[in-house]
C-alpha cells in the first residue's frame, strides 16, 4: 500500500529485513494464511512494528508525524491524487538514530517475538507500539482469531485473524524461538536455512 511504501522508504534496512523474514517464513511454511498461519501482510506489519519499538526507533509512527495526511485518508480523501506524489515525500520520515546493523535487527526480531505477550497485547503500527489486547477486542477479534492480533493501520481490522487455532499459534511461537536459538549458535543466514543463492536473490 501507499503507507507501506512510505515505511519501506524511511530506512535502508527495512527492505532487506522484510525480504529475509518473509523468505524464512516461506521456507518454514509459516507464510500461508490459507492454512491458518500468517499472511505476507501480517509479517510485514510485525516487522514494521518491531522496528518502531526499538530504542531508539528504526522507524517512526507515520500516523503520529503525519496526522493531517492520515486524517485525510481516514476521511476518504482521494488516494489517487495522493499517489501522484512520491510516497517518500508524502510520508517523509526523519533519519533514525538507531545504528544496529540489519543482522542485529534480524536477531532482535526473533528475540522480541519469541517473548512477546500475544495473550495480552496487540500489534499496532498505527500507534507505533503494542496495545492492550482487551481494548481492541470488540473492534478486531473475529471469531476464533484471538491468538495473534495485528491491527491493519487504516481499517483497524485484525489481519492475523487467520491464526485461529492454538496449535498454529504455538507453531509460530516455536519457530520464532528456534530461529533465535539457531542464530545464537551460528549468527549467519545459513543457520536459518538460507543458501548462498538465496542470500543474494
Amino acid at each position: 500500500s501507499f503507507l507501506m511504501q512510505g515505511y519501506a522508504a524511511a530506512d535502508p534496512r527495512v527492505r532487506p529485513l522484510v525480504f529475509v523474514i518473509k523468505k524464512w517464513a516461506k521456507m518454514e511454511g509459516l507464510n500461508d494464511a490459507r492454512v491458518g498461519l500468517l499472511s505476507s501482510y501480517a509479517l510485514l506489519l510485525l516487522v514494521i512494528n518491531f522496528l518502531q519499538v526499538r530504542t531508539p526507533p528504526v522507524l517512526p509512527c507515520l500516523h503520529e508525524i503525519h496526522k493531517s495526511k492520515m486524517q485525510l485518508i481516514s476521511d476518504g480523501a482521494d488516494l489517487e491524487k495522493l499517489k501522484l506524489l512520491d510516497a517518500v515525500h508524502v510520508f517523509k520520515a526523519p533519519p533514525s538514530q538507531n545504528t544496529d546493523s540489519t543482522g542485529q535487527l534480524l536477531y532482535e526480531f526473533f528475540e522480541y517475538y519469541s517473548k512477546f505477550p500475544f495473550d495480552q497485547c496487540a500489534i499496532s503500527v498505527k500507534q507505533g507500539r503494542s496495545v492492550d489486547k482487551n481494548s481492541k477486542a470488540d473492534e478486531m477479534l473475529l471469531p476464533g482469531g484471538q491468538w495473534i492480533v495485528v491491527e491493519e493501520p487504516l481499517s483497524e481490522s485484525n489481519v492475523s485473524y487467520t491464526v485461529h487455532h492454538r496449535s498454529a499459534f504455538l507453531r509460530i511461537r516455536s519457530d520464532f524461538m528456534m530461529a533465535l536459538e539457531s542464530l545464537d549458535r551460528n549468527p549467519s543466514l545459513g543457520s536459518l536455512g538460507f543458501t548462498i543463492d538465496q542470500n543474494t536473490s
